[in-house]
């Protein structure tokens, strides 16, 4: 049988099909500003495939099932090593250590809490407003309730559930509005993580998010220990390696429609335009669909409680059905 890795389509293949197309033989017998248009229109053809317009008769785009893996989320414990002294929004510690990973984190004493906007060093930080007095010899906790993301991380898939923990309850993804106003009720609580939220992240703290866009995950209450959350995502798909032998996601299953992808992009460029790629284009990225569809699908939709499959006019009630009859007075009739 032949190796499951036979059919797969690579960069030297893709490339050389482009050539062909463009009358050139093969890739390396192209120009250099042919090499570079045949590179350009991998690259559309491979955005174009990965984040397909709907088809017709679907409401949405298709979210492809091998760009949505599973990860973990290890949280942090808080941090309350040493004490700190402040002086407006500068906070210098005896015995701290502080580290880079702690901006943009909550620092809690009492009922306050202010966010780390500067790291210096293990002892100077700088929060974003001051204490309501200054401090001396005080303690304090550093809470990890935002977690950046990695920047594959394109959006979160449903819920987070605890892995190592099967009787917890899962962790929701709510929006940013809902998320503030449950933080805004207890803002300084330490606990199990309840709900969580992704925003856009801002490194920089500009009030724009960064360029290229990456994300934060923010919990609530901030983990006042180390846990393990597991997650589905939205995987952002580069261009990869530009090494020949490189296939692409999707496999050998979808390797014909992203081909065509990229022979519908260099159709647009050709002296002649034609739409014989793009109308093929249409038709294979249909079959990738309802084949990605299928593999994911459940075998059934779960018990048939309304019994409307059952076809003849008798219906036996179960035990979920059982009819029970009362008086006036509110005395069972049997």
């Amino acid at each position: 049988m032949a190796q499951p890795d036979a059919l797969h389509l690579t960069r030297a293949d893709l490339r050389d099909e482009l050539a062909r197309f463009m009358s050139f033989g093969k890739y390396t017998s192209a120009p250099t500003q042919a090499q570079a248009d045949i590179n350009a229109f991998i690259k559309r053809g491979l955005r174009q495939f990965y984040v397909p317009v709907p088809l017709s008769g679907d409401s949405q785009t298709h979210s492809w099932s091998f760009l949505q893996p599973w990860d973990i989320i290890t949280t942090i414990a808080p941090v309350e090593d040493g004490t700190i002294s402040s002086s407006g929004t500068a906070i210098a510690g005896s015995g701290t250590t502080f580290t880079s990973a702690m901006l943009g984190q909550k620092i809690i004493v009492g009922e306050q809490v202010r966010t780390i906007v500067t790291f210096t060093n293990s002892t100077t930080i700088v929060v974003d407003s001051a204490f309501s007095s200054n401090l001396s010899g005080s303690k304090y906790k550093i809470a990890f309730n935002i977690v950046h993301m990695s920047q594959h991380f394109g959006g979160l898939v449903g819920d987070l559930t605890y892995s190592k923990e099967s009787t917890k309850s899962m962790v929701p993804n709510v929006g940013e509005a809902s998320y503030r106003r449950t933080e805004s009720l207890d803002p300084n609580k330490l606990g199990r993580p309840e709900i969580a939220c992704v925003t856009p992240k801002d490194t920089a703290d500009t009030n724009y998010p960064d360029n290229p866009s990456q994300f934060t995950m923010n919990f609530w209450p901030a983990p006042d220990d180390v846990y393990i959350l597991q997650y589905r995502y939205v995987a952002v798909q580069g261009d990869e390696t530009d090494t020949p032998t490189a296939t692409f996601l999707g496999g050998a299953q979808h390797s014909e429609t992203i081909l065509v992808s990229c022979l519908s992009i260099a159709e647009e460029y050709a002296e002649t335009p034609s739409t014989r790629y793009r109308e093929l284009f249409q038709q294979r990225l249909a079959a990738s669909i309802l084949m990605d569809r299928r593999m994911n699908a459940p075998d059934n939709l779960g018990q048939n409680l309304d019994r409307s499959d059952f076809r003849s006019g008798y219906v036996r009630h179960g035990e979920e059905y059982t009819v029970r009859y009362y008086d006036i007075s509110g005395n069972e009739v049997t």
